[in-house]
C-alpha cells in the first residue's frame, strides 16, 4: 500500500496561474495524495477556481481562510494534513509528472527524513535554469550534513518546496508569521530534526519567476525579515560550533543589507533590528572581511563611498 502524501498549496492571488499547478498536481505518476488547497483569503477567482477543482477530484480539499500570509497558510495545511508525509507547492509554480514518486521512492530506499531535489527557475519566454542546484548528487547525508556541507551554497536549498518531508522531520514545526523569509527561518530546525537526508539529482520542480511575486517586490520590512532569519542561521550554526558555515552565512546577511541599502540609498539600520550584543559576539566568529563589511555598513557615507568606486570600477570593466 502506498504512503499518503499531503501536498499543501497556499492560495492567494494566482488565478492565472493556479490551474496549471493544480494540474500537475493532480497528474503525479503517484497516485496517493491528499491535496490540500488553503485559500488564503484571496481577493480574486482563485476560491472559486479552488472548489472546482475541488469537484473534479475527489483527492482535493479545500481551505478557505481569512488572509494571514503564505506562513500561517502553510501552517494551517499542517494542522489539516493526514499524510506520512508532506510536500509544499506554491501555487504559481508546478510539477514534473514524475516529482512525487520519484522523492517519496528515494526516502523509503534510503529510509530519510526528507528527499530533496532539483529545482528549476521558470522564465515568462519558456526558457528554465537549474544552475543553482546543479550541485546535486544522488547521495544520503544526516541533517547536520546537509546543513553544513553545502560548499555555500545553502540559499538555494532553504525554499519549503522541492522537497518531500515525514512526519517525523516537521514534528513542532510552523512557520513564523513573517511577510518574507519563513523559510529561511525553519530550514535549519527542520534539517537538525533529520537523522537522514536524500539528495536527488533530479528535476523535481519548476519555480516560476514572476515579476511581481514577492521575492521581486520586496519591502524594507521584508528585506529586514531576510537579514532577522539570515541572523538566526548565524546564530545555529554558532551554537553547532560550525564557524566556517557561520562565516558564510554573515556574508549573507551583509548581502541582504547592501541590497536593500543600494534600493534605498541612506537607509538606516535600526537598533532595535539587530541586537549590539548578538552582533558583538558573532563578530568575534567570523572572518576579517566580514567584519570589515560590517564595519562600512554601520558608517554610510565610508560605505557609500567605498562601494560607489566598486559599483563605478565594475561599470567601467564591463564597457
Amino acid at each position: 500500500m502506498e504512503m499518503l502524501v499531503s501536498v499543501i498549496v497556499p492560495v492567494y492571488k494566482v488565478e492565472n496561474y493556479l490551474d496549471k499547478c493544480v494540474e500537475s498536481i493532480v497528474s503525479q505518476s503517484y497516485p496517493s495524495l491528499e491535496i490540500l488547497l488553503v485559500d488564503d483569503g484571496s481577493p480574486d477567482r482563485c476560491p472559486e477556481l479552488c472548489d472546482r477543482w475541488a469537484r473534479r477530484d475527489s483527492r482535493i480539499r479545500v481551505i478557505h481562510k481569512k488572509n494571514e500570509g503564505v506562513a500561517m497558510a502553510r501552517n494551517t495545511g499542517l494542522d489539516a494534513a493526514s499524510g506520512e508525509y508532506i510536500l509544499f507547492v506554491d501555487s504559481d509554480d508546478f510539477l514534473p509528472l514524475d516529482a512525487v514518486e520519484v522523492l517519496v521512492e528515494r526516502l523509503l530506499t534510503d529510509g530519510s527524513d526528507m528527499s530533496v531535489g532539483r529545482i528549476a527557475k521558470v522564465y515568462d519566454d519558456g526558457q528554465t535554469d537549474d544552475r543553482n542546484w546543479a550541485f546535486i548528487r544522488d547521495q544520503r547525508v544526516t541533517g547536520e550534513e546537509f546543513l553544513c556541507a553545502m560548499g555555500g551554497r545553502e540559499q538555494s536549498l532553504v525554499n519549503a518546496y522541492g522537497k518531500v518531508y515525514t512526519r517525523r522531520a516537521l514534528e513542532g514545526i510552523r512557520f513564523p508569521p513573517m511577510s518574507s523569509a519563513e523559510d529561511l527561518w525553519v530550514f535549519p530546525l527542520i534539517a537538525l530534526q533529520c537523522e537522514a537526508v536524500s539528495m536527488v539529482d533530479q528535476l523535481v520542480y519548476y519555480y516560476y519567476q514572476r515579476s511581481d511575486s514577492i521575492v521581486h517586490t520586496k519591502t524594507d520590512v521584508q528585506n529586514l525579515e531576510s537579514v532577522r532569519a539570515s541572523l538566526h542561521m548565524v546564530e545555529i550554526y554558532l551554537q553547532m560550533e560550525q564557524r566556517e558555515c557561520a562565516a558564510r552565512w554573515f556574508g549573507v546577511v551583509i548581502q541582504y543589507i547592501q541590497e536593500l541599502k543600494d534600493r534605498q540609498p541612506g537607509v538606516e539600520l535600526a537598533e532595535s533590528n539587530f541586537s549590539e550584543r548578538e552582533i558583538r559576539r558573532i563578530l568575534k566568529n567570523v572572518n576579517r572581511v566580514s567584519r570589515v563589511k560590517w564595519f562600512l555598513l554601520r558608517h554610510p557615507r565610508l560605505y557609500d563611498g567605498v562601494f560607489g568606486v566598486k559599483r563605478a570600477v565594475t561599470a567601467l570593466l564591463k564597457r
